[in-house]
């Protein structure tokens, strides 16, 4: 009887099995070596050309209306300011006879301003001689209109009540105050001793540059600048 060894089955070895090998699609690859290939052109492409810029600008301008001042401005003073504009709105409502507010809009407006100030030369000028001096009334002082904000420097600030949407209705209304209350401003400058100073100073430059006009003896005497409503009427 012939007998066959085995051995038990828990002693066998397990068959060993190869690694797999992981395929990497030949698309891939492509694009892989496609890309690298345009990241190295892009990085080389500014050192390998030469770049030109140009930039051009244009101006232009339509003619609207061209006119004469009769040439008869002489423009005598300035003045520069910064002005501050303010508005609040208050809003309240009574419920049940309570007064319950509903919040208060505040906005805040500040531009500089330049004030010009002018005589007009054909207005009525008047002359008073004396031995020493020759006085020179000179026509009222006008503001010229209207002032020139400076709109490009403009500031403007506005915080809305806690139950107020008006924000954008408070800042237009207090821009359109700008020009009338500029205006009004300037007419008051016109009258003001600042401004007047100002203006006499300018006017005394303004005739030296015709003294070579007069007489001689006219020559050497003082100049004295007043200026419409300064000197009594009596006095012509």
């Amino acid at each position: 009887m012939n007998e066959t060894s085995s051995e038990p089955e828990s002693k066998r070895i397990p068959e060993c099995n190869s690694p797999k090998r992981i395929r990497i699609p030949a698309f891939v690859i492509y694009a892989v070596v496609i890309l690298g290939l345009i990241v190295a052109i892009l990085m080389l492409l500014p050192k390998m050309c030469s770049f030109q810029k140009d930039i051009s600008t244009r101006f232009q301008e339509s003619l609207v209306e061209v006119k004469c001042n009769q040439g008869d401005v002489l423009e005598v003073a300035t003045y520069k300011s910064m002005a501050d504009f303010n508005e609040e709105d208050k809003l309240d409502t009574t419920v049940l006879g309570i007064t319950v507010p509903l919040g208060t809009t505040k906005s805040y407006l500040r531009v500089p301003v330049t004030y010009r100030f002018h005589v007009l030369l054909s207005g009525r000028w008047k002359l008073m001689t004396t031995p020493e001096t020759i006085t020179v009334i000179a026509p009222e002082i006008r503001p010229s209109l209207p002032p020139a904000p400076d709109i490009s420097a403009l500031e403007v600030h506005t915080e809305s009540g806690w139950a107020r949407f008006n924000k954008k209705e408070v800042e237009n209304r207090l821009k359109a105050m700008v020009t009338p209350e500029l205006s009004r401003r300037a007419k008051t400058l016109a009258k003001s001793e600042i401004i007047r100073d100002a203006a006499r100073h300018s006017v005394e430059d303004s005739l030296k540059n015709f003294i070579r006009w007069l007489p001689q003896e006219c020559t050497k005497k003082v100049f004295v600048v007043k200026f419409e409503g300064e000197i009594s009427p009596i006095l012509f």
